[in-house]
């Protein structure tokens, strides 16, 4: 769906009870990728089928720009990094999450674990809970970062100088069980 001249919006399937994910494409000198979607072939497929109706592929991203660090957003950011070249940004944050997707989930993980434990889950509801951590895990790869910002910080985007560039502010609102990073 267009949102302006050079910005469509992408709607692409998490396979999570959430439902789809937004992820933003911004055409220009560079063409930005805003959010991923989760690691599932449905979700690539999706993404690549949209990029062609706007007239690009996956190997045209220049930037992958996360929003935030979960799987639903940066999951298949190392893919098209790979695909394209495309230098992949997150938020300062977040970055061990998206470099380091399984160790610093298993921690959550077991952070929630615990909780669950102490509040006297019953042992097969916290299965279940383990279960679903267990695949959540599975719709993230690892990305490599090519540039992090923090709060403050000033993304110009698009290539086309600073008057017609797209520029975003990096905040932090973090609600408790959030990701700490976000844009």
């Amino acid at each position: 769906m267009a949102v302006g001249p050079r910005l469509t919006r992408i709607r692409l399937p998490t396979q999570l009870p959430v439902g789809p994910v937004n992820a933003y494409l911004l055409r220009g000198e560079e063409n930005v990728l805003v959010d991923a979607g989760p690691h599932h072939p449905e979700s690539l497929k999706s993404l690549e089928k949209r990029l062609g109706k706007e007239g690009v592929k996956l190997s045209d991203i220049d930037i992958v720009l996360i929003t935030h660090g979960h799987v639903d957003h940066y999951g298949q950011a190392g893919e098209i990094s790979s695909a394209s070249g495309a230098e992949v940004w997150v938020h300062e944050l977040d970055r061990e999450m998206v470099v380091d997707f399984a160790t610093a989930y298993d921690e959550r993980s077991d952070f929630y674990r615990r909780k669950f434990l102490k509040t006297g889950i019953p042992t097969a509801m916290l299965e279940r809970v383990g279960g679903f951590f267990d695949y959540v895990k599975s719709l993230a790869r690892p990305s490599p970062i090519h540039r992090t910002f923090r709060d403050g910080d000033t993304l110009e985007l698009g290539g086309w100088g600073s008057s017609k560039s797209f520029t975003l502010q990096a905040t932090r609102p973090a609600p408790p069980a959030s990701s700490p990073g976000r844009l």
